[in-house]
């Protein structure tokens, strides 16, 4: 018989058991029911949540069985599921007192003590717990220790104990994916290439272990390295689909949007449709300039949810690039309607309406982005565009100096100022600024380039370029 028969001739028994139980409750008798079968029935309310259940059982249970250690751990569990985690711990300690080398009591007050967020007790339980128990068992409660030092933010912790929990068992992938977790929340994305690329030497057909390589590899902006990992990954799993989505976002990131937009149609070979996937994949039309397809795929997200802000985003923009300005401004209105604060939005409006020439409606639209991120760039820089697209040059400058007090530590906005006051004939103080630039951050000089050309005919412009050039 398969582990899966088993598995349903057990559920089968047990549900007979629990039919058994309710059906003498509603006839007012009593039936004899052995220990473990009371513990099997209390396994099954509690994992259904069903605790008023769990209540009657128990007590019912503890008039056959008064002296029931199981029984009293099982109470002190209940206690806890409703919320009663203080009541919980008097009643575990004084069991433990009697039965110092119970493992589940022990692990019982370091699940309630975490809980409660005293994870320092909890690790004194666990550890305690962990002399106690079989080795071939041991890599969970290595685990939960792990997560006990990671919300401690004792990272070096964590991952010497996911580690150990590896080398008991190191088909347990749970610690696989919170060691790669550790190694990215300590940033220590060297050693955990180093890691994984040895946990495969030693275990080559581990799809996870390839899975989280590629992961990082990601994380570190080693596009090929991260396909490759994912490719060995589906080669072991084929049908796993977050290596899929994410070997997709690599290729996205390589700018290879056919290949992209194959890895997140296969995902829909094996998971139900998803707005997220089909807004992915107007993501890639819409750079690959396949405006129809783009708008087919956004479309397709909001029929299945129709609150999927980034598909009226997508959509937006596809009616931008399409110069349909009035429609894309519509789709931009329903994605802030749905997401109020999210300036992203706001800067995609109101460049819609500086291209409407609709400048006051842009204004308002920035100052609102404004008062909720003052320390975007990007947002200055957008915003002093506003009043230089109406040649009020000192409405711009005065905008940039505005973005200047809030944004620390910038040459684009200071660069932006150069332009806007040599525009407004003072030129004295632009070659002034930007000869203090170029010494600064030569290379930024591009942004003002891109933004301003006909600066670069100035021969002092040109004369100050060509001092500092590297």
């Amino acid at each position: 018989m398969s582990e899966e028969e088993w598995n349903q001739q057990d559920e089968g028994e047990r549900q007979n058991l629990i039919n058994r139980y309710e059906d003498m409750v509603a006839r007012n008798e009593s039936y004899f029911f052995d220990l473990d079968q009371f513990e099997s029935m209390l396994e099954y309310y509690l994992e259904n949540s069903k605790l008023k259940q769990a209540e009657k059982l128990l007590a019912y249970a503890k008039e056959l069985y008064p002296e029931s250690t199981t029984l009293m751990v099982r109470e002190s569990q209940l206690l806890a599921s409703t919320g009663k985690l203080s009541k919980a711990i008097p009643k575990l300690t004084s069991l433990l007192n009697f039965e110092p080398n119970n493992e589940e009591i022990l692990l019982t007050l370091a699940s309630i003590h975490s809980q409660l967020r005293e994870h320092k007790k909890a690790i004194f339980y666990l550890e305690k717990a962990l002399q106690l128990t079989d080795l071939d068992f041991r890599d969970d409660i290595y685990l939960e220790l792990a997560l006990e030092f990671e919300n401690l933010d004792r990272w070096d912790k964590a991952i010497e104990t996911l580690q150990e929990a590896l080398r008991v068992n190191k088909e347990n992938e749970t610690a696989l994916h919170e060691l790669a977790y550790c190694f990215d929340m300590s940033n220590r994305l060297d050693e955990s290439v180093a890691f994984f690329k040895a946990f495969i030497d030693e275990d080559p057909y581990s799809f996870t272990a390839w899975y989280n390589l590629g992961n990082v590899y990601l994380k570190m902006e080693s596009v090929e390295d991260a396909i490759d990992a994912y490719s060995f990954c589906l080669a072991i799993e084929d049908e796993f689909t977050p290596a899929i989505l994410n070997l997709a976002s690599a290729y996205v990131k390589q700018e290879s949007y056919e290949k992209a937009i194959s890895s997140y149609f296969e995902i829909l070979q094996y998971e139900p449709p998803q707005a997220a996937v089909n807004c992915y994949i107007g993501e890639c039309y819409e750079r690959l300039d396949k405006f129809d397809e783009a708008e087919m795929h956004y479309k397709r997200a909001l029929e299945l949810d129709d609150q999927f802000c980034d598909a009226y985003v997508g959509l937006g923009v596809v009616a931008d690039l399409k110069e349909n300005y009035g429609t894309g401004l519509r789709y931009f209105e329903q994605a802030l309607r749905l997401e109020p604060d999210n300036t992203d939005i706001m800067v995609l409006m109101a460049a819609s309406l500086k291209k409407m020439e609709l400048f006051k409606e842009a204004d308002a639209v920035y100052e609102s982005a404004i008062h909720l991120d003052a320390e975007n760039e990007e947002l200055w820089l957008d915003y002093s565009d506003n009043f230089a697209r109406q040649l009020d040059f000192t409405g711009a400058t005065e905008a940039i100096m505005r973005g200047i007090l809030y944004v620390k530590e910038t040459t684009e906005l200071k660069y932006r100022e150069v332009a806007y006051r040599f525009l407004l004939g003072q030129k004295k103080e632009s070659y002034v600024l930007f000869e203090g630039l170029l010494a600064l951050d030569f290379e930024k000089s591009q942004s003002l380039l891109d933004y301003s050309p006909e600066l670069f005919e100035d021969p002092t412009i040109i004369q100050l370029l060509d001092t500092y050039k590297p």
